[in-house]
């Protein structure tokens, strides 16, 4: 019984690096393009274009009060 506990323990442990390291080769993978210090230097307009061409979407919170509304008219 103690050697099929080790085993579990064992697939357990090597599962978990396995996810870790999955997870952050895909975070490299999607992250590559992006530089490291970001600046306000773009425009919006720059800015907005490449958020639409990484096929991304955002949820806004508050979006049924004032600013909310005017805060999406400006982004739709």
């Amino acid at each position: 019984m103690k050697l099929l506990e080790s085993s579990w323990g064992k697939a357990l442990g090597f599962f978990a690096v396995l996810v870790a390291v999955i997870a952050a080769v895909l975070h490299h993978i999607e992250n590559s393009e992006r530089t490291i210090y970001t600046r306000m230097a773009h425009d919006l307009k720059t800015l907005s274009e490449d958020f639409r061409q990484k096929n991304k979407s955002c949820f806004i919170l508050g979006a049924s009060g004032e600013t909310g509304k005017e805060l999406l008219k400006e982004i739709v």
